[in-house]
């Protein structure tokens, strides 16, 4: 692949379906806000690793080697919605930093809403998530431990992590049951050797979380109602589509935080849509000459 900057945009998209469309969707979005940051825009269209060691989202593991020509890499999935507004992502970023990403909002308000009932997400420590899933821990490292972190956006500076992610990738460390792929590996190792930067949460509006603010208790509520879920289930079975009436409250929730200042906005947590991502790109502009 051509290299024309010291820094690139990255985003990823293995195989047809429903991520090729997702792809194609943003694809508009993510090469202008490259081309903004005076960035290389590189798409990874094939498994890194052909003998897939590891499951499709430890792949991003391995993102920082396959790109080590470049000093920085940003890395987004494909669920999120750029703020044609957003500030070049790499320009607070220090000069010794591994990994910058968002930490996620452990023990805020909003966070408790969300996993409200599920006692051993409400009661687990920081420490506790990274040693649950096979990591050491103790007094000394626990100081050092930032948090976990969201995989959906990530800054790589490759000359200091490639090769201690790309050995996690192809060791037999396993994190057990959890389902934390790259994200708890990649956080541990940062912040362990004092190389993580945590980014301004308004590169990661996380919906999930949002969607626990009081403002927000509309689409809380509906999110949550299982009467509504199983409607939801069913008209997408016969339509192969969500319902107009959701994917409006998306778009609509989507903007409010753009609206407030987001810079970044992550349809996670099953508020991704194609017709809503679709619908945000033309209102937002992307996909014509700004």
């Amino acid at each position: 692949m051509p290299k024309n900057n010291d820094r690139a945009v990255c985003v990823m998209s293995v195989g047809g379906g429903r991520y090729l469309k997702q792809y194609e969707i943003v694809e508009a979005q993510m090469k202008a806000y490259a081309e903004r940051c005076n960035a290389d825009f590189v798409f990874i269209d094939d498994w890194i690793d052909k003998d897939k060691k590891r499951d499709i989202f430890s792949q991003k593991l391995l993102i920082a080697d396959l790109l080590k020509e470049y000093e920085l890499v940003a890395f987004f999935d494909l669920d999120i919605i750029i703020n044609p507004d957003c500030p070049d992502i790499f320009a607070g970023i220090p000069k010794d930093c591994g990994l910058a990403a968002v930490v996620n909002p452990r023990g805020s308000e909003k966070f408790r809403k969300i996993y409200a009932g599920n006692r051993r997400v409400l009661d687990e420590t920081v420490e506790d998530y990274f040693a649950s899933r096979g990591f050491e821990v103790d007094s000394r490292i626990s100081k050092k431990l930032a948090g976990n972190i969201n995989g959906g956006v990530l800054v790589f500076r490759p000359r200091l992590v490639a090769e201690a992610f790309r050995d996690y990738y192809y060791s037999e460390h396993s994190q057990g049951g959890h389902t934390a792929y790259e994200e708890a590996p990649m956080a541990y190792y940062a912040q362990t050797h004092d190389m993580f930067y945590a980014l301004d949460e308004r590169f990661n509006k996380m919906l999930h979380f949002e969607s626990g603010r009081k403002e927000f208790e509309r689409i809380y509520n509906v999110h949550h109602n299982r009467a509504y879920l199983f409607v939801e289930k069913v008209y997408k079975k016969i339509f192969h589509s969500g319902n107009v009436f959701l994917t409006g409250m998306h778009v609509k929730f989507v903007n409010s935080l753009i609206a407030e200042g987001a810079y970044m906005v992550h349809m996670s947590g099953g508020f991704y849509s194609t017709k809503a991502a679709g619908r945000l790109m033309k209102l937002l502009g992307w996909g014509k000459n700004r």
